[in-house]
């Protein structure tokens, strides 16, 4: 249950393992204090203390908040047990993802374009010779990325191959057979599509010397002369 609850009533717990460096603290309140958002402070009424609440997971945030002078604190409010509090923080304070740094590296590379790298190393992560250097990286990765793809594109204008669209209209007894016919005979003979699939049929109906008999389509019962079914 979301509540606004006064920063003072928020207690921390006394079994938080967490803890954030004076640096990143410093940045975490940058933040908030430019755009004024922060992530909703997760919290439980406090098991011993009457109309205070303890933090599970939001300790720094709080912490930036206080030293904002932030009154007011946006909160979602757990009902829950010390078992499941201790639960919560050995979990929300600790799954995390890991930035994979050539995405990272774009990303900062547009926040550079409208914000100057000075004002980001004091609310990112990264200083500002750590930002330099991931927006240079960013950028070779950006050029690379762009040759590759030129190249790539001259590729396929040199090698379009000369395909077609085949149509048919079957009924669904002819349609479920023919599927699963060539989706058999892609397995056996490793082809990578039904395409290659329905143009070795052909072949060997080309080949065969009945082909009047040699119809996949035949609705006479028994194996197929031409191509004995897959098991």
């Amino acid at each position: 249950m979301y509540q606004e609850i006064p920063i003072d009533r928020l207690l921390p717990h006394p079994e938080n393992s967490n803890r954030m460096g004076s640096t990143l603290l410093k940045k975490l309140e940058e933040h908030i204090k430019k755009s004024g958002n922060y992530e909703t402070i997760t919290a439980r009424p406090h098991p011993e203390l009457p109309n205070y609440f303890q933090i599970l997971n939001g300790h720094h945030r709080v912490q930036a908040l206080k030293k904002l002078n932030v009154a007011f604190v946006k909160c979602d409010v757990w009902a829950i047990g010390d078992l499941e509090a201790r639960l919560l923080m050995a979990t929300l304070n600790r799954l995390e993802g890991q930035d994979v740094p050539e995405l990272r590296a774009i990303l900062l590379a547009k926040l550079a374009e409208v914000i100057p790298i000075s004002d980001l190393g004091s609310i990112l992560p990264e200083n500002q010779k750590q930002l330099q250097k991931m927006l240079l990286d960013a950028e070779l990765n950006i050029k690379s990325a762009q040759q590759r793809a030129k190249e790539y594109s001259s590729h396929l204008i040199t090698n379009i191959p000369d395909l077609r669209i085949l149509d048919f209209i079957l009924d669904s007894v002819q349609y479920h057979r023919i599927t699963a016919s060539l989706d058999g005979i892609i397995e056996r003979e490793h082809f990578k599509d039904r395409g290659e699939a329905l143009f070795f049929l052909c072949e060997r109906f080309e080949a065969s010397s009945l082909p009047e008999k040699a119809s996949c389509f035949s609705s006479q019962k028994g194996r197929d002369p031409l191509y004995p079914p897959v098991s």
